[in-house]
């Protein structure tokens, strides 16, 4: 039987012969993102969000803003945060 701890290790080298794509996920308990606004988190780290929440990581999101500034945006900056803010939520609740 192979420990648990290894098998991180271990799929890193299978992935380096080529079978897969080289993925290693880190045994955190605890995770913080930090992103500048809503969607960061999805876009820039929403695939290793999603394993580390599958391999038991507790993730925290941050935002430095709401994403009222938004360019373009045909709403008043309120609501464009509140709906971007809502947006974010129902994507990190898919993430994990």
């Amino acid at each position: 039987m192979v420990p648990a701890r290894a098998w991180p290790a271990l799929l890193a080298v299978r992935s380096m012969a080529g079978e897969r794509a080289l993925i290693g996920v880190p045994g955190f308990t605890s995770v913080l993102v930090l992103a500048p606004h809503p969607d960061d988190e999805s876009v820039g780290a929403g695939g290793t969000i999603r394993l580390l929440a599958d391999a038991g990581a507790r993730i925290t999101v941050a935002f430095a803003t709401n994403g009222e500034a938004t360019i373009g945006a045909p709403d008043d900056p309120e609501e464009v945060a509140a709906r971007r803010r809502s947006e974010a939520n129902g994507a990190c609740r898919l993430l994990g």
